[in-house]
């Protein structure tokens, strides 16, 4: 395989890891439980919410290491969009609300997203600078079937297999930290500490390699810096020469980029 297909079958490999130790821990039994007298829904509305977006991110990594990299794109939207719901029905939603939804879920209407998002980020800053892991709504929204940024991305898929892994690889990284992030948020919430504990530590040892993952990003786009390059230049010979124009000869007369 080539550098680029290696680079996104590791990183789907890793987040699979990563994915398949939270999924055992995060379980109903440790936050969803309710008694009948017990008038607070907040732990098990959050869970219900995170458990969707975690499940998600299990679908976008069988996409991906299959492939199917438009279908992949389409569940970060939602993978973010339980996350964020789950963090703001658990910490900043009102009692009316937790009330409303309880009742009348069909005439719910949730704030918007960003609304959402600044809620969560005031007692908890953290959120806004990871959960959407450098991709913004406006993106997301767009990674949804029939947006602009997911065609942008099915066409380059098509035109340049190289790029699409190489986008692949970063934002499968970003969404596997933004939703460990998250339940890492919720677990401290819930003074479960021996569980904050556990995906503190599955994060750290997910981001050990950090810098080789770096180093790994900047040789994936020299590559295709290289190639942006190799593409200009027989572009422009190619331009000279349908042209009858003998300069490029002058100007070309080797071409650097052969090896």
């Amino acid at each position: 395989m080539d550098d680029f297909t290696n680079a996104l079958m590791a990183t789907v490999r890793r987040a699979n890891e990563f994915h398949q130790h939270l999924l055992g821990q995060f379980v109903p039994d440790r936050f969803a439980f309710r008694l009948d007298w017990d008038p607070d829904l907040r732990p098990a509305i959050g869970y219900s919410f995170l458990q969707i977006g975690l499940q998600h991110l299990g679908g976008l990594l069988f996409l991906a290491e299959h492939d199917a990299i438009v279908p992949c794109l389409a569940l970060f939207r939602p993978m973010i969009e339980a996350h964020i719901r789950g963090l703001w029905f658990f910490g900043c939603a009102s009692d009316a609300q937790i009330r409303e939804l309880s009742s009348t879920r069909e005439k719910f209407r949730f704030p918007k997203f960003r609304e959402m998002l600044e809620a969560i980020a005031l007692t908890k800053p953290i959120v806004s600078k990871h959960l959407l892991g450098g991709e913004n709504w406006k993106d997301l929204c767009d990674y949804t079937p029939g947006g602009l940024r997911l065609i942008e991305r099915s066409v380059m898929y098509e035109a340049n297999s190289d790029k699409a892994k190489f986008l692949m690889v970063e934002a499968l990284r970003n969404g596997t930290k933004a939703v460990s992030v998250s339940i890492f948020i919720f677990a401290q919430g819930t003074s479960h500490r021996i569980m904050a504990k556990f995906v503190r530590t599955l994060i750290r040892e997910y981001l050990s390699d950090e810098k080789e993952h770096r180093r790994l990003v900047e040789n994936l786009r020299g590559q295709l810096d290289d190639e942006d390059l190799r593409q200009h230049f027989e572009s422009e010979v190619k331009w000279y020469r349908d042209r009858g124009d003998k300069r490029h000869k002058e100007s070309y007369k080797e071409n650097p980029f052969d090896s």
